[in-house]
């Protein structure tokens, strides 16, 4: 099975005012997979394969809530697991 999705970001104001800037917008992409286990063989039904990534173009991106509380959006990240159903 697989999956994308994408998040956007509009602007933001850097103040409650509204006077001193906007920051950009920004799009992030994300994707999944995963594999049934028992397709390769059958002893291993109940067992998939999974992995996922979130950002995958490692856009920098930030955003406030005023000039003195900003953060910056997460790093391109990985996940890769298995799961195991009875």
């Amino acid at each position: 099975m697989l999956g994308t999705g994408l998040r956007y970001s509009g602007k933001t104001e850097i103040s409650p005012d509204n006077t001193r800037g906007t920051l950009g917008g920004n799009v992030q992409y994300d994707m999944a997979a995963s594999y049934d286990m028992a397709v390769v063989a059958p002893q291993l039904e109940g067992l998939t394969l999974k992995a996922g990534a979130q950002n995958l173009t490692n856009r920098f991106s930030y955003t406030c809530y005023s000039a003195a509380y900003c953060w910056i959006y997460r790093d391109r990240t990985w996940q890769v697991g298995l799961n195991y159903r009875c």
